[in-house]
């Protein structure tokens, strides 16, 4: 597990909202704007809440006024965004090259956007 040094700028930021929007998801930080190529995966409490599970939304939304601790790559693939509530949000394109190339997009006011 290797932490992404480009999203060291908002450890320490609180997740304010969970957005849908079309495709994607958007989690609004007090200082920043993730967007989420693809649904991640929920672990909330030891248990996994996948985009499909009847309180994926809940779980999502449990989230919100907690505070990122690090955002690491697990692979190639595969990225995993902690919070200090040792919940993660784990993002995967499972090898599969028909899902969009970037897996997390940090927009940041008055900073270069980073895609991941």
């Amino acid at each position: 597990m290797e932490r992404l040094k480009v999203f060291n700028s908002i450890e320490g930021s609180i997740l304010s909202a969970v957005v849908f929007v079309e495709d994607n998801l958007e989690l609004q930080l007090n200082s920043a704007t993730i967007t989420l190529g693809v649904l991640p995966t929920v672990k909330v409490n030891d248990a996994y809440f996948q985009p499909d599970s009847k309180r994926y939304r809940e779980m999502l939304s449990s989230l919100v006024g907690k505070s990122i601790s690090g955002i690491f790559a697990l692979d190639e693939y595969t990225t995993e965004i902690c919070f200090d509530s040792a919940s993660t949000l784990t993002v995967s394109r499972n090898n599969d090259l028909s899902e969009p190339p970037e897996i997390l997009v940090l927009e940041k006011l008055g900073e270069p956007i980073v895609v991941w």
